[in-house]
């Protein structure tokens, strides 16, 4: 999809997706295409705070302007928690690393950037 993104010359300010499409691989296909993503991690995800050893993104302490941190084989992240009233938190990164809570906040309504997305592709046939 992504592929199919950039031959249709589409130019997003970022890439929002869910944990399950946030491997390595793609975030390093998003950083080919030079464009900027928007994942969610998953709790065990493995990063690297201070330039000591890898632990889950569940571990670590994040505050609320979020933390820059190393993501092996891929680079230097942001990463939120953002914590809903009866739920667990969830893990957001992003490889603008100047994003503030406020920007991401602002990419989180994902349901607004789906729809976007559904009506470009839908509207034009896949060759």
């Amino acid at each position: 999809m992504l592929r199919a993104a950039e031959e249709r010359k589409f130019q997003p300010g970022c890439v929002i997706f869910d944990s399950w499409y946030s491997s390595i691989a793609n975030l390093k296909l998003i950083r080919t295409l030079k464009w900027h993503w928007c994942t969610r991690l998953k709790s065990n995800q493995l990063v690297d705070p201070d330039n000591t050893y890898n632990r889950s993104v569940s571990e670590i302490e994040i505050p609320p302007e979020g933390r820059v941190v190393h993501l092996r084989q891929y680079g230097f992240i942001k990463l939120f928690r953002i914590v809903h009233s009866d739920k667990e938190p969830e893990h957001w990164a992003t490889d603008i690393l100047d994003a503030s809570e406020t920007s991401q906040k602002r990419l989180f309504n994902k349901d607004i950037f789906c729809s976007r997305c559904w009506h470009f592709f839908a509207s034009k046939p896949i060759d």
